[in-house]
């Protein structure tokens, strides 16, 4: 299976948070991304359906935003170990750190989409 890492960039301010201006997150979980892009969608003949069908059908995974500068991704560190039977992922490019540090704290599989 291959992913992709979408950096978002936005053109102007954004506002993270749980709804006070002074209550800022730096990540952003995916059900608010996905509620996000329903709400886009609805200017989209069909949209709703497109998105929905996507993701039911696993074409389209969304997982949490997480931050990043250039280059460098800042990717949480599990605080738990996870168990696993299969081989990790081979990356390539930006992907390759996070795959390192999952080797590091016994992850197999890295999603970020």
């Amino acid at each position: 299976m291959e992913y992709k890492i979408c950096k978002l960039q936005f053109s102007t301010g954004l506002h993270i948070g749980k709804g006070m201006l002074t209550d800022g997150e730096p990540i952003f979980m995916a059900d608010t991304f996905f509620s996000a892009l329903c709400h886009e969608a609805l200017g989209i003949s069909e949209g709703i359906e497109k998105l929905v069908h996507y993701c039911k059908s696993g074409k389209l995974k969304l997982s949490d935003g997480l931050p990043y500068i250039d280059d460098t991704l800042y990717v949480p560190k599990p605080m738990t170990t996870v168990e696993t039977k299969e081989e990790a992922p081979v990356a390539t490019g930006n992907a390759k750190i996070l795959v390192e540090e999952g080797i590091k704290t016994g992850l197999k599989e890295i999603m970020i989409i």
